[in-house]
């Protein structure tokens, strides 16, 4: 790849993507408002992809959204 953006980011990566702290990020996760992320062992990852659509869609909610 000769991209440096990487392809997965971590919980601070999409924090400072969308401009919020690390915990609105794990509470946005909790209640379905963000994309569930992939989990590499013990590493929480969100694929740069995912997060890209999921902006590009408005971030909408999860339709398994907390209620």
């Amino acid at each position: 790849m000769s991209d440096d953006k990487p392809m997965f980011l971590d919980t601070r990566a999409v924090a400072l993507q969308l401009g919020v702290s690390d915990r609105h990020v794990r509470q946005l996760v909790k209640t379905g408002s963000l994309p569930e992320p992939v989990r590499l062992g013990t590493s929480v990852r969100w694929p740069m992809s995912v997060l890209q659509r999921w902006i590009a869609d408005g971030c909408p909610k999860s339709p398994q959204a907390v209620k």
